[in-house]
């Protein structure tokens, strides 16, 4: 039988530095996850009776019945602990002490062997017109308007009732889930329709796909294809940073073609998460067994840009404050660069080059074999996360000199 301890009995466990038991990590678990949020500072806006989200991050969701969180653009979701944890830089132990022993939070009850129910695709849902829709895309987001125009006529671009942009996501000319994008510059609005299948996400097919682009989002797909649409290839969004969405591209296109893609390029945000993304996944070797063919890694990143070709922004301060594609279209003054320009596309070697992957690789494998907490072999995470820290912040202190444009770069002419 499970031991309920008291709060004494549990001050006492943590003083004397004892194991965990795991009564403790389920009652943890199992702490009101909005009352955790609430009480570190962050305002919850609670949308429905199941879900809520930050004020200050609209990617930021959280699923009040299943007491757990989903922070899209950055990669992380879980439980209490580890909102803690990844958010608050909280150690495991010191995130179950909190969880435990703070009298003001309630618990829940949560059914973790609940099944998913399907995505159900309603076409009633989705309004005939997709004036809003266009408008906003291509007014407001500087998406090519001949590209909005086939993706309308092809019903992977539509609208809701509620004038919303809705990205349609399809499998095997089935849509197994939507995400939606707001159009009222007032109300930021970004969804993933419940229930859609989680490794999919929009995408956009030209020819046979030997070559995959994944990215953060439908809109930073848009804007990179708007510049340059890749013949040969497969754009696909993860809506957010989903390893998954990325895996199983792969498989589908194995399943499509017999092999894996040639290429696969990394064409995430410019922050801190993005890096981690890049870093995390850009060493993995993905290899076609018959053949012996290995993919390729490479990276599209938007600060790795020829900015001297794009002249000066538009809107933005200076390029040093590009974060995504989106940034790179939007201010772009030219129109005639804007729909001629080929984004810089770096092989793994060139990535590494421009971070100076190796001496930061030597830095973080120190710190992190110094560290007392960790009694395990060092992770490939571990290190793509600290490289990714020292990356952003040297750039949040204003301490590195980025140059507009990277000499002795050259665009990757296969992709």
């Amino acid at each position: 039988m499970a031991k309920d301890y008291t709060q004494d009995e549990i001050r006492q466990l943590f003083k004397e530095r004892k194991p965990v038991p795991k009564e403790l990590v389920l009652k943890a678990q199992n702490v009101d996850i909005v009352d955790v949020i609430e009480d570190q500072g962050d305002v919850v806006l609670h949308v429905s009776d199941k879900y809520a989200k930050l004020a200050e991050h609209d990617s930021f969701v959280i699923n009040k019945k299943e007491n757990s969180f989903h922070w899209n653009s950055q990669d992380i979701k879980g439980n209490p602990i580890n909102y803690l944890r990844s958010v608050h830089d909280y150690s495991f132990r010191d995130a179950v002490k909190e969880l435990t022993l703070n009298d003001e939070y309630k618990t829940k009850e949560v059914n973790v062997n609940k099944e998913k129910e399907p995505f159900v695709f309603d076409p009633k849902e989705l309004s005939d017109d997709t004036s809003k829709a266009k408008e906003y895309l291509v007014d407001h987001r500087g998406i090519n308007e001949d590209l909005v125009d086939t993706l309308i006529n092809k019903k992977l671009i539509q609208q809701d009732h509620n004038d919303n942009v809705v990205f349609m996501w399809a499998k095997n000319k089935e849509v197994v889930g939507m995400d939606k994008q707001g159009t009222h510059p007032e109300k930021r609005f970004k969804q993933i329709v419940e229930n859609s299948e989680e490794k999919q996400g929009f995408s956009i097919t030209n020819g046979k796909p030997k070559n995959l682009y994944v990215f953060e989002s439908s809109i930073d797909l848009l804007s990179y294809t708007s510049m340059y649409n890749p013949p040969n290839a497969r754009m696909v969004s993860m809506a957010g940073l989903k390893p998954e969405t990325y895996y199983n591209a792969i498989g589908q296109i194995y399943e499509e073609t017999k092999q894996p893609p040639k290429n696969v390029v990394f064409a995430v945000d410019s922050d801190k998460a993005g890096e981690r993304f890049i870093l995390e996944h850009i060493n993995e070797k993905i290899e076609h067994r018959e053949t012996g063919m290995t993919v390729k890694n490479h990276v599209a990143s938007p600060r790795h840009q020829n900015f001297q070709q794009l002249g000066s922004p538009k809107d933005l301060e200076s390029w040093d404050h590009v974060k995504d594609f989106n940034d790179i279209l939007t201010n772009i003054d030219d129109n005639d660069i804007k729909m001629k320009y080929q984004p810089i596309v770096l092989e793994k070697d060139q990535y590494f080059k421009s971070i100076n992957y190796d001496e930061k690789y030597s830095k973080a494998m120190d710190e992190l074999s110094q560290d007392k907490d960790n009694n395990q072999n060092v992770s490939p995470k571990q290190i793509a996360y600290k490289i990714a820290d020292y990356e952003y912040q040297a750039d949040n202190k204003n301490v590195k000199d980025k140059k507009k444009q990277k000499d002795g770069i050259e665009i990757d002419g296969s992709l």
